[in-house]
């Protein structure tokens, strides 16, 4: 069996941030797959730490790997709090990239877990973080994500830390609607 070229992907993207040697943690649809359900994306969404060492080995690496973008354009992201898109100059998939700007973010990367993904180890983001992070967010996708989450992964969930978690972040409400329509 060959891989996908989404799996070239993901393993190109694996590879060069364990060669960065930054500290990042992989989130969003790509990690909603690993914990929820099959589902099509066509991004990888990553978090990375913000110190400007860090960026700039991350882009002479990514820049080495045949990624597409131009010069200072992840530091100049970082900079502004925004996020920027990074191409791989042999695939039509990407790399949505952001800094640690909030506490939900911060949570993220302190709580990452590692994970073995197409043979690569890496860093993902719980799936307890990323049911609230979904909340948070509250597309309809993103609350089918969550659905698929708590029910692929129900008996392995910390439900105390998604409540307690929930509440601080003001989407208690969001969880409780989806677990009574999952009942």
């Amino acid at each position: 069996m060959t891989d996908s070229s989404f799996e070239k992907f993901i393993r190109s993207v694996i590879h060069s941030l364990t060669q960065s040697k930054i500290t990042y943690v992989l989130v969003g649809g790509l990690v909603a797959t690993i914990f929820g359900r099959l589902r099509t994306t066509i991004d990888i969404d990553v978090i990375i730490d913000n110190h400007e060492e860090n960026i700039i080995r991350l882009q002479r690496v990514l820049k080495n790997n045949k990624f597409d973008f131009t010069e200072n354009e992840i530091l100049v992201a970082i900079k502004e709090r925004s996020h920027c898109s990074i191409f791989h100059k042999e695939f039509p998939f990407r790399i949505d990239l952001q800094g640690i700007y909030s506490p939900l973010d911060e949570r993220s990367i302190q709580n990452r877990i590692k994970m073995i993904i197409l043979g690569q180890q890496t860093f993902v983001e719980k799936p307890e973080d990323l049911i609230v992070a979904k909340l948070v967010y509250g597309s309809q996708q993103d609350l089918d994500d969550v659905k698929a989450i708590v029910l692929r992964q129900k008996r392995d969930l910390d439900m105390d830390y998604i409540h307690s978690f929930a509440i601080k972040e003001g989407v208690l409400d969001k969880f409780d609607l989806v677990l009574k329509e999952l009942s």
